[in-house]
């Protein structure tokens, strides 16, 4: 097992010109824990006993304000994945080794559960719609596991160079990757922020709902940066590259971050969360 430490931060904003924040981001340490409620032993006036952080989990979900409620997709979706990860997720046995496979297989049912999730919801309100991003990234045993529906972003940071590591399920990503965009009309296309595939409450057959996973090895002074449009459509890769190497700490990265998309008009919710990994 690869001994990494982590330092892991989160923030989201409203930004200047929404009138609520439909964004929604955790960033959590898995563990093994007790509560102790009482006993005749005396435990050091701890009331918890707990082991060393076995897993992180960080997300971000951008709920779909033209659906009309963005903000409660988001917040279903998050609750719900975080109640798959205590029940399901296989984190508690740290001398198990983790099949890839396998956990790549409980990520997109976790995601697939988030659907059922919107669906059942759809039908105890006729005539309602809602959706929602997501992107989940869970760091164990020295690997990143990615989870992705939608246009939130998950980015790997490794020696200077940035790399994209979800694709956006927008219709001019489609087209770029058919070869009827260039890589500069897609990025300024009127489908830019058009989805074809997202977390939503509309039933789908496995062809037209399908989340992309994926496993990345880790290494000591990697940086991984999930976050919302909100900030890709105001800061460009340059200026995300620079901002998280001048950071001090995943803490200082995400606050410059959020800075820079306000400063450049700050038109939607931004959300950023950034995992700094050390040996």
């Amino acid at each position: 097992m690869n001994e990494f430490d982590y330092d892991c931060f989160g923030l989201t904003d409203q930004g200047l010109k929404r009138e609520r924040n439909e964004d929604q981001f955790v960033v959590a340490d898995l563990t093994k824990a007790i509560a102790i409620q009482q006993s005749s032993v005396k435990l050091s006036e701890r009331r918890w006993l707990t082991q060393r952080v076995q897993a992180r989990l960080l997300l971000v979900a951008d709920g779909m304000g033209g659906m009309g409620q963005g903000d409660r997709a988001s917040r279903m979706v998050v609750n719900t994945f975080l109640r798959y990860a205590v029940t399901t997720l296989d984190w508690l046995d740290p001398q198990r080794p983790l099949a890839e496979g396998e956990l790549i297989e409980d990520l997109l049912d976790a995601v697939a559960s988030c659907k059922r999730r919107l669906e059942r919801q759809a039908d105890k309100q006729p005539g309602s719609s809602m959706g929602t991003t997501l992107t989940c990234a869970y760091l164990v045993d020295g690997s990143l596991y990615v989870v992705h529906v939608g246009d939130s972003r998950c980015y790997l940071l490794r020696g200077g160079e940035l790399r994209q590591v979800t694709t956006d399920h927008t219709v001019a990503e489609q087209l770029r990757q058919e070869g009827a965009l260039t890589d500069s009309q897609a990025k300024v296309s009127r489908w830019s922020h058009v989805l074809w595939q997202a977390l939503d409450s509309k039933e789908r057959g496995e062809s037209e709902f399908a989340p992309q996973a994926k496993r990345i090895p880790l290494e000591p002074g990697d940086q991984v940066l999930l976050c919302s449009d909100g900030l890709t459509k105001h800061v460009a890769d340059g200026d995300l590259v620079r901002l998280l190497s001048e950071g001090e700490s995943a803490e200082a990265c995400c606050q410059a971050m959020l800075e820079a998309a306000l400063a450049d008009g700050g038109t939607d919710n931004v959300t950023v969360v950034v995992a700094r990994i050390t040996a």
